[in-house]
């Protein structure tokens, strides 16, 4: 039988919202608006790097860069960025 309680005592990430395991405090805090807002944010920067041009460089591809490239590419991780924090609403 797994002990989940000693789990989430050992665990390196917190279930609580405010990153901190209270064993006297059973109750679970959601994260906060803006522990959501943030999450979102580094969700979108990852978006950013992946779909970078840049990457494509790094990769070898050959590929002409423009203006109107990076600023769709900004465009697109705004919106990303945004959709996944009403997802997280």
């Amino acid at each position: 039988m797994v002990d989940l309680e000693s789990i989430i005592i050992n665990s390196k990430i917190s279930p609580t919202g405010n990153g901190v395991f209270d064993p006297n405090n059973p109750n679970i805090e959601p994260p906060t608006s803006g522990q959501k807002t943030w999450v979102a944010i580094l969700i979108g920067m990852i978006f950013l790097v992946i779909s970078s041009p840049i990457v494509d460089i790094l990769l070898g591809n050959q590929i002409k860069i423009k203006p109107k490239v990076f600023l769709a590419l900004l465009l697109k991780t705004l919106i990303f960025t945004i959709i996944i924090r009403m997802i997280i609403w």
